[in-house]
């Protein structure tokens, strides 16, 4: 019984002891990223041939402790490399490393906090030069030592070369394209972890695809569309639709379910087809029991629509390689506004709409959630609906509260599968979204309160919307009126008067000519334009004229004095 791992994604760990269980695995152990069991060779070959979630399958050759580079280099030296590699084969060693983990991120000085520490740098090349003041990055893989996973590659080889020549009297050619061995290498909690790789190219790899990224910007690893179905536990019995299919990959992965296909099927080659001790009669009895059970016709219908037809010719051409194009699947041109129930008989709807992470912009895909949310209850009723959401906010949009949640990994992106039973009643969950831009009110100037009741003081016109108000004329009457009042009024200012004083000076008035009062009253200065009746200009002498001040000995003739001035007034006007 020889012991393997299965590289699988996390959160995919439960569903690969599913299907290493159904292989006949035995010693079957789940941890962070992969799945530890043991078995005959058979199952090693059933493995790589059949598990739709894995994406690797390794062979461990030896687990030591990775103290230093040279305790790496002598444990490496001691396995019995002849079994594997001689000078006429060729090798490749890869290695990768645990990053150590960093609770909160590492403080940075000039901006957020930083996640974790990537010896390759940013994508695009740009590497921002380190801070001396900040402490260097830790090592990897739990030791003292690691900071470049290609140090410890380059070791590896050197000691298996080293091992060979010592033998054989030769070394083995590296070749990093095709090689004939692969050997792989992993540091974690100090350790390392030495294995032949069996799978060669990575099992996503189903070979349907015409070329990396074909069909869409983001397209979904056939893997990760393997776990969705799974996680669905849809039997292949019911109808299935996706309204976003893209390249075809969910369909086409549900398709090949449904239809026992074995996932390495149409692969070129494997690894392990070139190891010494490769036995081709069980491999081939194998391959014709998987091929025998296979099936021509879908049990049920199953169905992508797309609004691009780039993309639904990209999904035809992929399932035409994957030879299921003739067995019941069906491409729809089709927005997903435009989503319909494909077959009167409720199915299974699964999607992987846009995230806002590479494509779309979340406030734009906010509103298009809401309105796929709203499609999904009006027309789907009857149905369970899946949606694979890498955004919470997105998922929120959707103004439904799912029934299940399976956590799961696209990448670098954490995910979660949705189930939403539409069988039974939804209560809509509305969620408040901020608007993507909020118009800014232009500043608006008030008009006049004489205004805004309709009197304009004699005015024919008054510009509200200009910037600059307007001078206002005003006539001499208009003014003589306004004094009028202000003397008329009492003022809080003004010096006080005793009674006897007030007496005198409304007896002073009876006896002098009073202004008459309907001067103002029948000739309304609203009633004659300024334009008709221009006003002339006072004189210097009456600019200069101003009626005597208050508190002179003589009250009567200060009145007197008053009254005289407000007559010469409007006799000039």
């Amino acid at each position: 019984m020889d012991r393997y791992f299965a590289v699988v994604a996390r959160g995919v760990e439960p569903l690969a002891v599913k299907e290493l269980e159904a292989l006949g695995a035995t010693e079957i152990q789940p941890v962070p990223g992969g799945v530890r069991f043991s078995g005959p060779r058979e199952v090693l070959y059933r493995a790589l041939l059949t598990l739709r979630t894995a994406t690797r399958v390794l062979k461990p050759l030896r687990e030591f402790a990775a103290t230093t580079p040279d305790m790496v280099y002598s444990q490496v030296r001691r396995i019995v490399w002849e079994a594997y590699l001689n000078p006429t084969r060729t090798l490749s060693v890869s290695a990768t490393a645990e990053k150590p983990p960093i609770p909160g991120g590492r403080p940075n000085k000039s901006g957020p906090p930083n996640r974790g520490f990537s010896r390759g740098g940013p994508r695009d090349g740009a590497r921002p030069p380190r801070d001396p003041s900040e402490p260097p990055p830790p090592p990897l893989g739990g030791t003292k030592w690691l900071y470049n996973t290609m140090f410890a590659a380059l070791k590896i080889k050197d000691a298996i070369c080293d091992r060979l020549k010592n033998e054989q009297g030769a070394r083995p050619d590296v070749d990093k394209e095709n090689p004939d061995v692969v050997i792989q290498a992993h540091f974690a909690a100090g350790r390392c972890t030495l294995s032949l790789d069996a799978t060669g190219p990575s099992l996503h790899e189903r070979g349907y695809r015409a070329e990396r990224g074909s069909g869409g910007a983001a397209p979904l690893k056939e893997t990760l569309a393997a776990a969705i179905l799974q996680v669905t536990e849809w039997n292949g019995l019911v109808p299935l639709y996706d309204p976003m299919c893209g390249s075809g990959t969910l369909v086409i992965e549900a398709a090949r379910m449904a239809l026992h296909m074995p996932t390495g099927g149409a692969r070129p080659f494997f690894a392990c087809e070139k190891w010494p001790d490769f036995d081709g009669t069980i491999w081939a009895q194998i391959t014709t029991d998987l091929r025998s059970k296979q099936l021509r016709k879908l049990p049920a219908p199953i169905f992508g629509s797309d609004g691009s037809e780039t993309q639904l010719t990209a999904a035809g051409d992929n399932a035409f390689r994957a030879r299921v194009d003739q067995s019941g699947l069906s491409f729809i041109l089709r927005d997903i506004e435009e989503a319909i129930p494909p077959t009167d008989e409720p199915g299974i709807l699964v999607t992987n709409p846009p995230y806002g992470v590479r494509l779309g912009d979340e406030e734009h895909l906010c509103r298009f959630y809401s309105r796929m949310g709203e499609l999904f209850r009006d027309r789907f009723k009857g149905w369970i609906v899946y949606v694979m959401s890498g955004n919470p906010t997105l998922s929120r949009a959707l103004e439904m509260t799912p029934d299940a949640e399976h956590k799961l990994w696209n990448g670098p992106i954490p995910c979660r599968l949705l189930k939403f039973d539409l069988t039974k009643d939804v209560i809509v969950v509305p969620v408040y979204r901020k608007p993507a831009w909020e118009p800014t009110p232009e500043p608006v100037s008030t008009p006049p309160d004489d205004v805004l009741s309709g009197e304009s003081d004699g005015l024919t016109e008054v510009e509200t919307n200009s910037a600059v108000p307007e001078p206002v004329v005003v006539s001499a009457a208009q003014q003589v009126t306004e004094t009028v009042l202000a003397i008329s009024t009492p003022d809080s200012s003004a010096p006080d008067v005793s009674v006897g004083e007030v007496s005198a000076i409304e007896a002073e008035k009876s006896a002098e000519p009073q202004v008459p009062e309907p001067l103002v009253a029948e000739t309304p200065v609203a009633e004659t334009p300024v334009a008709e009746t221009p006003v002339a200009a006072p004189t210097v002498a009456e600019e200069v004229a101003t009626p005597p001040s208050p508190g002179v000995a003589d009250e009567n003739a200060e009145a007197a004095a008053i009254l005289e001035y407000y007559e010469r007034l409007l006799g000039n006007s």
